[in-house]
Parts: structure tokens; C-alpha cells; sequence
């Protein structure tokens, strides 16, 4: 959310995910598989986007925040809307990749 109320923003830091465009070259066909059905965690598929001109991988693991003044400052405007249902489907796919379990993690029973 980076709407300013009466031109200030409504927060002082913004979490930002980085977008790259989707190089199919960079993987082997599994790989793009996997990304273009979204079935891998830390990676969300977003192909075809008219505004950008090409398909992108936005890198979940790489969520960083930002000083809201900079934004609105350095990148006039410019920024990537989610269709309602996008939204939903990116929120899903992100609280799967922080909430998914650690690979090495021992369980433990609480019978």
C-alpha cells in the first residue's frame, strides 16, 4: 500500500520484492517448469506483463524494506498493480515461503 494521505505517505518504510526478468535460458526445463506452474516457494511467476513488456519472477526470498521517502521520491510513481485475484494468489504464495518448514528440522511429538 503506497498511497499518500495528503501527500505523505501512510508509512515510513515500504517491504519491497525485487522482479527479474524471466530468462528461460538461466534454467533447465524442470526448472521452468516448475516456475511457470509457481510450484517452487521462493520464486512467483508473473508472465506476460504488458507494462514491462515480457513474463517476470519476483524473488520472494529477497524481501527487503525500503524508506517510503525514497520511493516516492526517486521512482515517480512507477510501480506494478495486482489484478484482485493476483493479489490473493501473491499473499498465498508468500505466506507459503515464510511459513514453509526447514529442511534439517527434527520434530518433535507433543502426545
Amino acid at each position: 500500500d503506497m498511497s499518500l494521505d495528503a501527500n505523505k505517505p501512510r508509512k515510513f518504510f515500504y517491504t519491497i520484492i525485487p522482479l527479474f526478468p524471466f530468462e528461460e535460458e538461466k534454467y533447465d526445463s524442470s526448472k521452468i517448469f516448475a516456475i511457470k506452474e509457481n510450484t517452487i516457494t521462493d520464486i512467483l511467476y508473473l508472465p506476460n506483463i504488458p507494462t514491462l513488456g515480457g513474463s517476470y519472477i519476483a524473488q520472494l526470498d529477497g524481501a527487503c524494506s525500503i524508506s517510503s521517502e525514497y520511493v516516492h521520491k526517486y521512482l515517480n510513481g512507477s510501480r506494478l498493480s495486482l489484478t484482485r485475484n493476483g493479489f490473493y494468489y501473491f499473499m498465498a504464495k508468500l505466506s507459503m515461503h515464510l511459513t514453509r518448514p526447514e529442511n534439517d528440522m527434527k520434530r518433535t511429538s507433543f502426545s
